[in-house]
C-alpha cells in the first residue's frame, strides 16, 4: 500500500507543479498581448475543416437561420406599438438587420380580450391604436417582418 499512496501524492506534486508552470505562462503571454489558447492553437495539427456543397443540391438552404428580436423577454406584457416601432428602428441603426436579424416578434399581450364578429383576435387599441397593420407596414418599410404570437 506504501508505494501506491506515494505514487499519488507524486502524481498530485507533479500536476501542481505543472499548473503553476501553466499559469506563469499563462500570464507571460497575456502580458504580451497574446491569448494562451491562440498560442497554443498555433502548434496543433487540428485544421478547419470546410465541405464545398453545390448549391442546386439544397434549393431551401439559407445562409444563416432565421434571426430577429422577440419582446417577451426583455418587456413581457408592457409593450405598445411605439416600443415595437422604435426597437425595430434601433436594430436598423446599428446593422442589426444587416447582419441578418430581421424579425421583430411581438410575443403575447398585444390582443384585448374581446374579438370582432368574426370570433377573430382584435389588438389591445389602447398598446396599439393604429392596429397591428399599420405597425406591420412600418416594420416592412424598414426592411424586416412582423410576427405576432398569442
Amino acid at each position: 500500500m506504501k508505494p501506491l499512496i506515494i505514487a499519488l501524492i507524486t502524481f498530485a506534486a507533479a500536476a501542481a507543479i505543472l499548473a503553476i508552470c501553466a499559469g506563469i505562462f499563462s500570464l507571460v503571454l497575456l502580458k504580451n498581448g497574446i491569448c494562451p489558447l491562440c498560442w497554443f492553437k498555433k502548434f496543433s495539427g487540428r485544421k478547419r475543416l470546410t465541405i464545398e456543397l453545390p448549391a442546386e443540391n439544397y434549393p431551401c438552404a439559407c445562409e444563416a437561420p432565421p434571426m430577429g428580436w422577440s419582446s417577451w423577454n426583455t418587456f413581457h406584457n408592457k409593450i405598445d406599438e411605439k416600443l415595437i416601432y422604435d426597437t425595430a428602428q434601433a436594430m436598423k441603426s446599428s446593422s442589426l438587420v444587416k447582419a441578418g436579424y430581421t424579425y421583430i416578434n411581438i410575443d403575447d399581450c398585444w390582443h384585448s380580450s374581446s374579438r370582432d364578429v368574426q370570433g377573430r383576435l382584435q389588438p389591445d387599441m389602447t398598446a396599439f391604436p393604429h392596429g397591428i397593420s399599420r405597425l406591420r407596414e412600418q416594420i416592412e418599410s424598414e426592411g424586416m417582418s412582423l410576427g405576432i404570437f398569442s
